[in-house]
């Protein structure tokens, strides 16, 4: 049987409908916002590895002294197993792409290797079949993989006999031996996840993962004090003469520190909905109650005291909070569903957050949290009802309480002070993508098709079989109905590669202290194909002339140069002195080498000559008209045509990859938005709804002043004043929070200033502009109260 208090508090809920769904959707909105974003900030950051040890679980990492993060070399690997008191256990692994070879088509998918001992260590085991065993890690060649579960029933049917059965990839035949759950990925924390697994033989040479598990009581820093102790120890080259710092990242830190403060602004920002939400929904209670007064006080006058009065009013707030969590959990997972759809290609991790138990003990949470927050002050205030005043108020008083005006008017003020703080955010945001998008690019991405081919070392085991292949290509390209030019390369902007070593110039005693240099090897159509204009020189001809050559960018040049030609001088790129010297042939203009954000200026960008010495390359065409992604069927024949198993990788126009270099902060701008504009909307409904009662409360004085001789106008005017008053304390409040507040979000902007003016003066008059469509309807209802009516009751 439903209790009395509970009954009556349905009832009075059900007969205010208008009031009781408006309350419940504001609430929605601020909740599902909040559970939509901590699911997010969940699953990348805070929720531990899904292992016994997740809680203490990282990856190792080298630091410089320049900022470069590595991981360790294999001496390392093996020093850190041998002599470390921090660690518990020290695992390798690795990963890469490979072919797989399906029944119709040969697909690109993400393997992981790892050693025998790796899952043990995990706590897990296989779904079907076996791991690895000790001999089948202990040298290479043997022919077995381990899929992961997805991939079992996507691809492979979920058979249950997959056991023994082989997979082709990358042209080899390998025998299927087990079946691992989809959580063995996530010891990598961060990533895509494998679909298939494949034996990691530990070597002498080369670099590798690590992933570790420090011991109880010991602190990551404290195991990266150690280990780079260790590391000094070992002879061997450290990325030229630095030494590297060597760190435990723990799970949240790999995402790097832009990541973790977009999220934990956004997180921020839908707390600051979440407090407008519950300010919005105090002042309707708030307003609500004002008019009930005179039904509280009948109850007193039949013997309820306050205690009773403020037990049935928290009861009607505690329906509305568990009615608005309730709603607020499926527009969360409507949220989430928009998070994925909007997310930028490198958290692709956010594909797999859900409503998990810790999610939906968050939103029981904050449903609680706004319990107090919205429900305690308006029922206070209604339970202190004046019995007096308010049987008075039947025979002629105005309507209301005053103090109701006044405590919903400061709620209002607040709600426009933080909605200009989203408000700011917003606009810097947005100004930030639109910054982004007049960057000049250096090249021309209209018209262009990439793609990558990886050819499998067992069958292209040299450089003559990857220049035949390389030239076989380039001609097929060619070919193509549609293409104007094709070229090949190791990589085309905003991705080029990474070149580790420093610039000699000839005649200087000293080398230039640059390890790190952006590049790119390019066969001679490059510059034509991505529509770059040499600003001085030539580009390569595919001449022996050219083995020994260079082109640097224009900042590069005028660094090494200034106020001097760079066209033939010459040049070392390489940490050897035994390397040739290369003549700069031609300057190229300053490309978005990371994209529109990127720094073109931080580090040297050298264009070598293309000699087949890698095992991949990036093949670019651009197309005379037409939408460039056409062709991709057409490039995929192509491909097959030379070798069917090898597939066409990550094929997108270079307009796309683009778009994706500014995914962040694409992201951040939608959802940022999208906040700041739930948070106008709520400040908006929230000042109707308080101008809205101050002039019912009004209305016999209104009515009085028409009488008296006021016009509409002038009655028009004082209704918008008043919420002009409202709007614009909270605006110039707002606007000063923001300025303490937007220096949190420097690493999220580009080219604006956090203090930037146009964007304050956006948010301010965005705000005030609304705000007078909101007082607008009040105040036409005002200007038409009937002087007679009024005069009558007086």
């Amino acid at each position: 049987m439903i209790p009395l208090d509970l009954r009556h508090a349905l009832r009075g809920l059900v007969r205010r409908p208008a009031f009781t769904a408006a309350a419940i959707l504001t609430l929605a909105l601020g909740i599902g916002a909040n559970t939509a974003i901590f699911s997010a900030v969940w699953h990348l950051m805070l929720a531990p590895l899904p292992f016994p040890d997740g809680d203490r679980m990282g990856h190792l990492w080298n630091t410089t002294e320049s900022g470069f993060s590595v991981v360790p070399s294999s001496g390392q690997a093996a020093a850190f197993m041998e002599a470390s008191r921090t660690l518990d256990w020290v695992e390798p692994y690795s990963s890469l792409t490979m072919a797989w070879r399906g029944e119709a088509t040969t697909e690109v998918i993400e393997a992981g290797l790892v050693t025998h001992t790796l899952p043990p260590r995990l706590s897990v085991s296989p779904v079907l079949g076996r791991t690895f065993d000790e001999s089948e890690t202990a040298a290479a060649g043997a022919a077995v993989v381990m899929v992961s579960e997805t991939f079992w029933r996507t691809r492979l049917g979920g058979a249950p006999d997959v056991t023994g059965s082989t997979l082709r990839l990358d042209g080899q035949v390998y025998e299927v031996i087990g079946v691992m759950p989809d959580r063995f990925s996530r010891f990598r924390q961060h990533g895509t996840a494998r679909a298939v697994w494949l034996p990691l033989v530990r070597s002498a040479g080369g670099r590798t993962n690590l992933v570790a598990v420090h011991r109880t009581g010991v602190s990551p820093d404290e195991v990266g004090e150690e280990l780079t102790a260790i590391s000094a120890n070992i002879a061997e080259s450290q990325l030229g003469a630095d030494q590297p710092v060597t760190k435990l990242t723990m799970p949240g830190q790999g995402l790097g520190q832009n990541t973790r403060t977009a999220l934990f602004v956004l997180l921020a920002a839908v707390g600051v909905v979440l407090l407008i939400a519950c300010a919005n929904v105090a002042g309707l209670l708030i307003v609500r109650s004002g008019d009930r007064r005179r039904e509280l006080a009948i109850c007193v006058a039949l013997g309820a005291n306050r205690l009773a009065i403020f037990r049935y009013l928290f009861l009607e707030t505690i329906l509305i909070a568990l009615a608005g969590g309730a709603a607020g959990l499926l527009l969360g997972a409507w949220g989430i569903e928009l998070v994925r759809s909007i997310r930028p290609a490198y958290l692709s991790e956010l594909d797999g957050i859900s409503l998990d138990p810790v999610v939906l003990a968050f939103a029981g949470c904050i449903t609680v949290l706004t319990i107090g927050l919205f429900g305690i002050m308006p029922s206070l205030l209604a339970a202190r009802t004046n019995l007096r005043e308010q049987f008075s108020a039947s025979t002629g008083g105005s309507t209301g309480s005053p103090e109701s005006g006044r405590t919903g008017g400061a709620l209002v003020i607040a709600e426009v002070a933080l909605a200009v703080v989203l408000l700011v955010g917003a606009s810097l945001l947005v100004r930030t993508m639109v910054r982004l998008s007049d960057e000049p690019l250096g090249f021309d991405a209209a018209g262009t098709l990439t793609f990558s081919i990886d050819l499998p070392r067992d069958r292209y085991a040299d450089q003559a079989s990857w220049s035949t292949f390389g030239a076989r290509l380039d001609d097929e390209l060619e070919g193509l109905p549609g293409v104007e030019v094709a070229s090949l390369s190791t990589g085309v902007p905003p991705s080029l590669g990474i070149l580790f070593g420093r610039l000699s110039i000839e005649g200087r005693a000293e080398p230039f202290d640059d390890r790190i240099m952006n590049s790119a090897a390019v066969s001679p159509d490059y510059f034509r194909t991505l529509g770059i204009e040499l600003l001085e020189g030539r580009a390569f001809d595919g001449t022996p002339a050219d083995d020994h050559s260079i082109i640097l960018n224009r900042a590069t040049a005028d660094r090494l140069w200034p106020g001097e030609t760079a066209i033939g001088r010459r040049m070392r790129v390489s940490p050897s002195d035994a390397s040739p010297w290369r003549t700069v042939i031609g300057v190229t203009p300053d490309l978005a080498v990371h994209g529109p954000a990127g720094d073109r200026t931080a580090q040297p960008l050298v264009f070598l000559p293309l000699d087949f010495s890698y095992g991949f390359f990036t093949a670019t065409v651009r197309v005379r008209s037409g939408d460039p992604l056409e062709l991709v069927s057409a490039v995929r024949a192509a491909v097959a045509r030379l070798d069917p198993d090898i597939p066409v990788r990550a094929a997108a126009t270079m307009e796309q990859m683009l778009a994706e270099s500014v995914g962040r902060q694409r992201f951040n701008m939608i959802l940022f938005t999208t906040f700041a504009g739930l948070a106008l909307v709520l400040s908006t409904v929230g000042l109707y709804g308080i101008v809205a009662y101050n002039v019912s409360r009004r209305s016999r004085e209104l009515g009085i002043r028409s009488a008296l001789g006021a016009t509409p106008h002038n009655v028009r005017a004082m209704v918008i004043r008043q919420g002009a008053i409202l709007a614009g304390s909270g605006a110039i409040l707002g606007g000063l929070a923001a300025l303490q507040l937007t220096g949190f979000m420097a690493d999220l902007l580009h080219g604006v200033p956090p203090t930037d003016p146009l964007s304050f003066a956006g948010a301010v008059a965005a705000v005030m502009v609304v705000s007078m469509f909101a007082t607008w309807v009040p105040a036409r209802r005002a200007s038409r109260v009937d002087p007679v009516v009024a005069l009558r009751q007086q």
